[in-house]
């Protein structure tokens, strides 16, 4: 892509837009509505101005949310996200996207910094991201005003707030042995103030809902029971309900209708979320910010619920397909291209070289693991046969990894080290699956939609293409220092503790 300039000033511009939006006539009641109607259609073509060359840039992310719980993807009649469905109508959707992990910290710094895990260090909750260019480093280059907003403020302690200008950790409340954080109402209520501030810079802004993580339907008993009821309410209650192999399963008496339950009350937690982003799009489609305004919708990982045995109702290790398919909506102003579902594999490093192709700021200089989607939105038919400088680069596989946390002490046990930190890596093309089990030097290779067979054996040749396109991926990688960062302060470990991330704790 040819190198663009950061957006012009347009002081003259904006200082006409702000004594037109400032007028302090006083109306006779009549006129009032018209005075009104003025002022606002004023404010949004003067926006619009800076929005055509460089339009504003909306990343949204569901934590835990999967593909399928999207009409859109799964059309099971459930009607769990009628807003989001309606919504995706006006977007570019693509259909096989993909996490780069399956926990919060290594999957959301892909998406922030389009590098993966390996690359920007950010690999669990006792590492810190790496000295990377992010997000918010590169647009507040590009001269825009950048915002983040997340529930959980470890994500801004462990680097995810480099280069972003404002951030708002939002409050949590504690009870009934829960650890609540803010909800979706919370973050639109301290958001859209921002995200409707017009001003004479466009705006970068990530936003982060919690709202489908576990404790799942914790929003009250109208969205904990909205697809079905369970006479123990006490089912999927608090944190003892999740992540429960098969000891666990057998302990807590998890019959057909508690599993049942449990994901009628994921399905709870999902409404709440979908009608809350419903009221966030609306507001910005009211105030015209959305014409102005590229929006992506995604996840940075999904959720198994009782489809393998090892783990019922978790995300982390398991580099399985409920964890790592994510919904992936991308609105572009004017809704163009509405309609499109794409179906080449893409993935969150491919995220951020997309909006600033899109956003025409220059990524010459810059290097990214992941690949601009800007051409495959022009033409979704190209093969990657073209030559010229917007063909479409296609990728054979996608990359995904995950890396427990260390034990603590020089004079660790060598096994117990494997076993705590057992870490992943997967590779997967259209048809097919190589989980690598590092700490234990094994693969795995699963003919897809199968994730339970290993026919590595089977499939010699399919195997030793995949390991040694495997081995090139990691070998072109720049990775990050493996020590990362300082440990996390006893507050933060306590958080992470109640919120069950960590399993040893006080």
């Amino acid at each position: 892509m040819s190198a663009q300039t950061p957006p012009p000033d347009r002081a003259a511009t904006h200082r006409r837009c702000r004594t037109v939006a400032g007028v302090r006539a006083r109306p006779r009641a009549g006129r009032f509505a018209v005075v009104v109607a003025t002022l606002a259609l004023t404010l949004v073509a003067c926006g619009a101005e800076h929005a055509a060359e460089h339009p504003n840039v909306l990343i949204i992310t569901l934590d835990t949310l999967r593909a399928d719980r999207l009409e859109t993807y799964l059309q099971d009649g459930r009607d769990t996200t009628p807003r989001l469905d309606a919504f995706a109508q006006e977007c570019i959707v693509f259909e096989n996207a993909s996490s780069n992990s399956s926990f919060t910290p290594p999957s959301h710094a892909s998406i922030l910094t389009g590098l993966y895990p390996e690359e920007h260090g950010l690999t669990h909750w006792s590492r810190t991201l790496a000295e990377v260019p992010t997000a918010g480093e590169m647009f507040n280059e590009a001269g825009y005003r950048t915002f983040a907003i997340t529930p959980l403020r470890t994500l801004f302690t462990i680097g995810l707030d480099k280069g972003f200008a404002e951030t708002v950790e939002l409050p949590h409340e504690e009870g009934d042995g829960l650890l609540l954080l803010a909800d979706a109402k919370q973050i639109n209520a301290a958001a859209l103030p921002w995200l409707t501030n017009f001003d004479d810079q466009p705006s970068f802004a990530w936003l982060h809902y919690y709202d489908a993580h576990r404790v799942y339907g914790r929003q009250g008993p109208e969205w904990a029971g909205r697809y079905g009821s369970h006479p123990d309410t006490a089912v999927g209650s608090t944190e003892a309900w999740y992540q429960l192999d098969p000891a666990d399963r057998q302990r807590l008496g998890m019959d057909a209708a508690k599993a049942h339950y449990m994901k009628d009350r994921y399905d709870g937690g999902v409404a709440f979320l979908d009608e809350q982003l419903g009221a966030l799009l609306q507001r910005l489609r009211d105030t015209g910010v959305l014409e102005q305004t590229i929006v992506v919708i995604t996840a940075d990982h999904g959720e198994v619920l009782d489809e393998h045995f090892e783990d019922w109702f978790s995300h982390d290790p398991h580099l399985v397909e409920e964890n790592l398919h994510v919904p992936l909506l991308v609105r572009l102003p004017d809704a163009r291209h509405a309609g499109l579902r794409i179906e080449a594999m893409v993935q969150g490093v491919d995220l951020l070289p997309t909006v600033l192709e899109l956003a025409g700021i220059s990524t010459a200089e810059r290097r990214f693991s992941g690949l601009s989607l800007a051409a495959l939105l022009a033409d979704p038919t190209d093969d990657g046969s073209a030559t010229d400088d917007k063909a479409v680069q296609r990728r054979p596989f996608i990359f995904a990894s995950r890396r427990g946390r260390e034990p603590d002490g020089p004079d660790a046990n060598p096994a117990v080290i494997a076993l705590s930190r057992d870490r992943r890596r997967m590779v997967r093309s259209q048809g097919h699956k190589l989980v690598h089990y590092v700490d234990r030097d094994s693969f795995s290779l699963f003919a897809l939609p199968d994730e339970t067979e290993n026919v590595m054996d089977l499939k010699p040749t399919i195997f030793n293409e995949m390991r040694d396109g495997y081995m090139r991926m990691i070998s072109n990688m720049e990775l990050a220092d493996a020590d990362g960062g300082p440990g996390l302060d006893p507050v933060t470990l306590q958080m992470l503790c109640e919120l069950g991330y960590l399993a040893d704790c006080p």
